[in-house]
């Protein structure tokens, strides 16, 4: 007798998730309507069954019922218009411009530090001119990630560059 009430609370507990409604999100489709009959159909659509009567044959599969699109926009860098890091991936020298335009904002990265992929510290430097070179030439062939940042309004920003050999 207990086993039967266990079995009817686990039923209980798991009928309400099998009985939700199964959906798709397919980036291609259509939908075709006629006089006699309409179809719609996603591309990757999973199929659970086919009946077929005479010339027409169906497979029903799962439909997007209701479909609410989120979109996530990315935080825009405010360091990102203003540098230039070329060329990228490297052999060895890379360049760094920074853009001063008054339709920039004023608290444009006066500092740079290099790191390797582990986040070791290999170089720090200030950014004086509109163009500074960094010599890339003394390290292996690898991803860096170089960290540009304003100490007195404590915004950054990272570049990724490769070095190739």
């Amino acid at each position: 007798m207990v086993r039967f009430y266990l079995s009817m609370v686990l039923l209980g507990f798991l009928f309400p998730c099998m009985a939700q409604q199964q959906s798709l999100l397919s980036t291609a489709g259509g939908f075709y309507q006629n006089s006699e009959i309409s179809v719609s159909w996603s591309l990757g659509e999973s199929v659970t069954e086919t009946f077929g009567s005479g010339n027409y044959t169906v497979t029903q599969g799962f439909q997007q019922s209701k479909l609410n699109p989120v979109v996530i926009d990315e935080p825009k860098d405010p360091f990102s218009s203003a540098i230039d890091v070329f060329p990228n991936p490297t052999q060895g020298l890379v360049y760094i411009n920074i853009k001063k335009e008054p339709a920039l904002p004023p608290d444009l990265p006066d500092r740079f530090t290099l790191y390797n992929i582990q986040g070791k510290q290999l170089e720090q430097g200030i950014l004086k001119e509109e163009q500074t070179m960094l010599d890339l030439g003394k390290y292996s062939g690898a991803v860096y990630y170089l960290r540009f940042f304003n100490l007195d309004t404590n915004t950054q920003t990272t570049v990724i560059i490769q070095k190739i050999n």
